[in-house]
């Protein structure tokens, strides 16, 4: 590729920043405390992974990047509102998130629940009003993020992992965890692309959906491994079933699993190149 695959995504996070920006402004009449909270979180940066998927996504399928941006702002709108609930007492009890106060620490959690709350809607409000596509296309996409964001996908998910600060999960409960927690946002991302360029062949959603759950799980063994570097957990992760080098050893398998899915498609050397660069991150 001319361009690295940081920089690629340095451009593309600038662009979901600015039309993030103008999607939660606050219209007139409307408490401006619960807009800075919410903007708080939304803008205070990180990889925009899950938007970068939807844009590449669409992109290799020749789509038109205006087409996928409502799409990619509603899948980390709603990738945001679970981290600030994630990150309130009654779940992980965080205080900081990416190097800032976490919203519930910032502006007390009564506001940061209703602001997670107020995201997730807004969300569903973004991609139904996407202008730049069908509105059956439109529909498509919320019943998408819908199920991906339910108690069949992350929210799922987040009840497995309570359920484990209790208990020890098994590793069936642990892969399921990740699958619903983790690579259900990931599919949905890169589905969400497929729609936005106007995909209807059931082939490239179903490589759509080897791709991003490979991705996924390799994205939370890479975390459990960088985890096990900076922090000790009584949480059941992946290294309690397997040696730090069985997990990389899986994680490369799953990427080349990844990569194997869109291998063949025509300007898939971006998703090609993320995956590469998330086995090797070190944050």
């Amino acid at each position: 590729m001319e361009k690295k695959i940081t920089e690629l995504m340095k451009e593309d996070a600038k662009l979901i920043e600015a039309s993030l920006s103008e999607y939660f402004k606050a219209p007139e009449g409307a408490p401006p405390e619960i807009y800075e909270a919410m903007r708080y979180s939304l803008l205070s940066g990180g990889k925009r992974i899950r938007p970068f998927l939807t844009l590449s996504f669409c992109r290799m399928h020749g789509g038109d990047d205006k087409a996928a941006i409502p799409f990619a702002c509603a899948i980390e709108a709603l990738h945001t509102y679970s981290l600030i609930h994630d990150d309130m007492p009654c779940l992980d009890d965080d205080d900081y998130r990416r190097g800032t106060l976490t919203s519930h620490k910032k502006f007390g959690e009564g506001m940061a629940m209703l602001c997670g709350d107020g995201m997730q809607a807004a969300a569903y409000e973004v991609a139904a009003s996407n202008s730049y596509v069908s509105d059956s296309a439109a529909l498509g996409a919320v019943r998408l993020l819908a199920a991906s964001a339910g108690p069949d996908g992350m929210v799922g998910g987040q009840a497995i992992d309570l359920i484990g600060e209790s208990k020890k999960l098994t590793y069936e409960q642990l892969l399921h965890m990740n699958a619903l927690k983790t690579c259900r946002f990931f599919r949905a991302a890169c589905q969400l692309g497929c729609i936005a360029a106007g995909i209807d062949d059931k082939k490239a959603f179903d490589d759509a959906e080897i791709y991003a759950d490979s991705l996924g799980l390799c994205f939370q063994l890479t975390d459990d491994l960088l985890d096990m570097a900076t922090e000790k957990t009584d949480k059941t992760t992946f290294l309690t079933y397997m040696t730090a080098a069985d997990a990389r050893k899986l994680a490369s398998e799953l990427t080349e699993k990844a990569k194997k899915a869109i291998s063949d498609c025509a300007g898939s050397e971006a998703l090609l190149s993320l995956a590469d660069f998330l086995l090797t991150r070190n944050v």
